[in-house]
């Protein structure tokens, strides 16, 4: 990058579980695209970070200190659980952050697809990957095979088991994100994002959320950043 460059915003990006970083290259596109900066990192246990994840702790607290160490506000994204790590580091770390998405938020209730997440943690070939994909809405669905070959390979790193076995509380989510929400109401604008295909957590969770939260509802599945990145690029950069 070239020093003394303007940016319109910053972005700092987290995947979901089971996911990594490549996960927002349409997003991040039609970011850079409008002259943003976007910065999308790999959680540990996920992608290329060595780190590995015992307990869903260990992600926020690396997504606190990678916040502590950056110059100026970020606008923070997340999906799914990484919605509640960025909720939930933001909340430790309330004076880097500007604006914050949750897309596909974790937490927002109970409900949530079992099969989906111990199918994650649990993976043994390509067809069992492929009906989860089919879970996760059409783009994921039409996931080209080398592609598939690559996200199997990582999954069956077998680095998924501690935070599963956190997250899931019997047949629920033991996650809550409201309290969090709660603790930074006053810091900064959040808004949130679901599809309304969303087969991991149902669409009706988000409505649970407060009414300071900015609700977008978009026909996508439970990756509204792969169905429509434009429309959540143009949201990212909507003026509140």
């Amino acid at each position: 990058l070239r020093s003394g460059t303007t940016y319109r915003s910053e972005f700092l990006l987290l995947h979901g579980l089971g996911s990594n970083a490549k996960s927002w290259s349409a997003l991040i596109s039609g970011l850079e695209a409008d002259g943003n900066r976007v910065n999308a990192i790999d959680l540990p246990g996920h992608g290329t970070n060595p780190d590995e994840a015992t307990k869903i702790d260990d992600l926020v607290d690396y997504v606190a200190a990678h916040l502590s160490k950056m110059s100026g506000k970020i606008h923070l994204v997340g999906h799914s659980l990484g919605a509640w790590v960025a909720a939930k580091a933001a909340s430790e770390v309330p004076d880097a952050v500007s604006k914050m998405m949750l897309i596909a938020p974790a937490g927002c209730g109970p409900e949530i697809n079992v099969d989906f997440v111990r199918g994650l943690a649990a993976l043994e070939n390509i067809e069992q990957l492929h009906s989860l994909l089919l879970m996760l809405g059409p783009t994921a669905e039409a996931t080209p095979d080398a592609a598939a070959g690559g996200m199997l390979k990582d999954l069956l790193r077998g680095r998924l088991h501690g935070v599963v076995n956190e997250l899931l509380d019997g047949d629920n989510s033991s996650l809550d994100i409201l309290p969090v929400l709660e603790s930074i109401k006053d810091r900064f604008s959040v808004s949130a994002v679901i599809g309304t295909n969303d087969q991991i957590f149902p669409k009706e969770t988000l409505f649970r959320l407060p009414s300071y939260i900015n609700i977008h509802v978009v026909n996508a599945g439970h990756l509204p950043h792969w169905d429509t990145p434009m429309e959540i690029a143009a949201l990212l950069q909507k003026p509140i």
